[in-house]
């Protein structure tokens, strides 16, 4: 009975870590396009909860038997190859500070490696493109509104273009997260454009066409 209790707790607590990392997740997609500087804060969170939740130390073995989970780690390759390289760099400083930077790229493939596999059913993973989208649209409305400030009360030559307009972004990045945007919602348009009503096409339509506009203005490559 009382190892019935443990495993009941222990169930339990796995939950609210991996309830945990889902919310990080959505708030992580959300907040890339608006400020990037809250993004670390929440990758220092996931990583806690994921040592806290400890479960990745039976999993990380079957990482290297189940092909999905291999191919998902294999991601972190690229960091190591940043990590490789600073062996024929002359400036260990800048080196380990670019490491510090791209550590993601080792964090995320693990994180994703090891997680269950019904912790990102396809409601979940609509609800974090959905995210990422209103995302892109509330920061666009911010670079438009800083843009618009800075016009009428320091007259800013070319407030609307560039690196004036994406002002906590270089303007590729921002550019680039609207592109990806545009494609989630034409990857659910079309799979699911006799479901849509009228309305809502029209609606996804002038989203689309406002990201295109916010990329023009972006003169983005």
């Amino acid at each position: 009975m009382t190892g019935i209790i443990r495993m009941d707790k222990n169930s339990t607590r796995h939950t609210v870590h991996q309830q945990i990392f889902f919310y990080c997740c959505l708030a992580l997609v959300f907040l890339l396009p608006i400020y990037g500087r809250l993004i670390p804060p929440i990758i220092a969170v996931m990583s806690l909860n994921w040592l806290i939740d400890g479960r990745f130390t039976k999993i990380i073995p079957r990482i290297f038997k189940e092909p999905r989970r291999l191919l998902t780690f294999s991601f972190s390759l690229l960091y190591l190859l940043y990590l490789a390289g600073l062996l024929y760099s002359h400036n260990f400083q800048y080196g380990w500070f670019d490491l510090e930077i791209k550590l993601s790229l080792l964090l995320f493939p693990l994180f994703f490696s090891t997680l269950d596999e019904s912790l990102f059913d396809p409601s979940k993973i609509k609800l974090v493109k959905i995210m990422f989208v209103l995302g892109c649209l509330t920061g666009s409305v911010i670079l438009l509104i800083h843009a618009f400030v800075g016009k009428m009360l320091n007259n800013t030559e070319n407030a609307f273009v560039y690196s004036n307009l994406s002002w906590s972004f270089h303007p590729s990045y921002f550019s680039a997260y609207l592109s990806l945007a545009i494609a989630i919602i034409a990857d659910h348009a079309f799979r699911n454009y006799s479901k849509i009503p009228l309305k809502s096409r029209a609606g996804l339509l002038m989203l689309v066409l406002f990201f295109f506009i916010l990329i023009f203005l972006l003169s983005s490559k």
